[in-house]
């Protein structure tokens, strides 16, 4: 009957329609929020716009293809969605070169150190790969670690947890409390220490990670 057509055609239309109201939603959905949690001294942002580098603030969300710089005096940290943390010292620039979501709804980032020291605390609830020089970590498990670049060395520090590298050495894990030492001038051929080297910003790095963990049993 003709009635019976309408109602289906009638239904048909609000589907459609339900889906096209849907769709930015879904859209939105991929969002990421990361943002820059703490800025001290001389710190830029590049948000990938075509400006350039600008003076970076706290809060400042960090999209795909954003660069972020501390100066010479200045220091940045990174929060993710999960808690896990990214604090650049000075001299130091990193590229957010993939913020995205996998179909199975985990959050996968990837990030660049193109010059200078950061730490990295991973909790493992999303996936993080971190280039360095002509190395690659990919992570999808917790880890503390501390990694520095120059031109002439790289240098990968594990405080905890166990970091596997890729590089043009193969694939090998850096275990916690041991320092991976590459040559630049020798296709980054490794050597492993059984020790971490302290650094002066290492106490800075450790009240950070203290200051995120209360804050995340608080709430």
């Amino acid at each position: 009957p003709a009635s019976s057509r309408s109602k289906i055609m009638l239904v048909f239309v609000v589907a459609c329609l339900s889906a096209l109201v849907a769709l930015p939603a879904l859209a939105d959905s991929q969002a990421r929020i990361v943002r820059l949690s703490d800025v001290q001294g001389s710190v830029q942002l590049d948000k990938n716009t075509g400006v350039g580098f600008e003076r970076a603030f706290v809060n400042l969300p960090i999209t795909q293809g954003a660069k972020l710089s501390a100066g010479a005096n200045g220091r940045a940290e990174v929060e993710f969605e999960d808690g896990s943390s990214m604090r650049l010292t000075p001299n130091t620039t990193v590229e957010f070169s993939k913020l995205g979501l996998a179909d199975s709804g985990k959050r996968v980032s990837q990030v660049n150190l193109v010059q200078g020291m950061a730490y990295v605390n991973w909790l493992g609830k999303d996936d993080l790969t971190l280039n360095f020089s002509r190395e690659s970590i990919a992570l999808d498990h917790s880890a503390h670690f501390r990694v520095d670049t120059s031109t002439e060395a790289a240098n990968l520090a594990v405080f905890k947890g166990n970091v596997n590298v890729a590089g043009p050495s193969g694939n090998f894990t850096v275990e916690k409390k041991k320092t991976a030492i590459f040559d630049a001038a020798a296709d980054d051929k490794y050597t492993l220490a059984k020790n971490v080297k302290e650094e002066p910003l290492d106490s800075w790095d450790k009240e950070a990670v203290s200051y995120h963990d209360q804050y995340a049993k608080n709430n």
